[in-house]
């Protein structure tokens, strides 16, 4: 059935018996989530005052940037998992209803290299009264140590001990 007002609703088909009532599709524009409130039960008669109650919802989301490595999992409320797969704009799959806490944390960091990505503090937690979009997850840039041996070093050794300097690229 759909449902396009506040009002009484009845399904088309009847029942003799056993009955569960459920929304199939959450509104849209503006987004809400409806909640069915003793929605099942035994048909002995009609069925009627079966309460559902919609309220506005909102997303969480944000940005990520300087990933580079894959398996970065981001969880919302200890539940709602976001697997990272690139940089830029992320948002979570369930949405908020109004008034409702979120916290926004790191659930397990890349790996193929490995990498930390952090919440930046003040973007990680807040309560839902509008679509949230700056949570911000910023991943530290891979470095890698740089070094070699030297062999066949002759001369003299003044004091402080020579140095050798050798050319290197930040960028790689």
């Amino acid at each position: 059935l759909t449902v396009t007002a506040n009002g009484s609703y009845n399904f088309k088909t009847t029942v003799n018996g056993a009955y569960a009532v459920t929304v199939l599709t959450q509104p849209s524009g503006p987004n809400q989530l409806c909640t069915v409130t003793k929605g099942s039960g035994i048909a002995t008669a009609n069925v009627t005052g079966i309460p559902v109650s919609c309220v506005n919802s909102f997303t969480i989301g944000g940005n990520i940037a300087g990933l580079v490595g894959t398996g970065l999992v981001l969880q919302d409320n200890k539940g709602d998992n976001f697997t990272a797969t690139t940089n830029g704009a992320f948002t979570f799959k369930s949405q908020l209803p109004t008034g409702t806490s979120y916290s926004v944390t790191v659930f397990s960091q890349p790996s193929s290299p490995a990498q930390t990505c952090a919440v930046a503090q003040g973007t990680d937690s807040g309560t839902a009264t509008a679509n949230v979009t700056s949570v911000a997850i910023n991943c530290q840039a891979v470095t890698f140590n740089v070094g070699g041996q030297v062999v066949g070093l002759a001369g003299r050794t003044p004091t402080p001990p020579s140095q050798i300097n050798l050319p290197h690229n930040d960028n790689s």
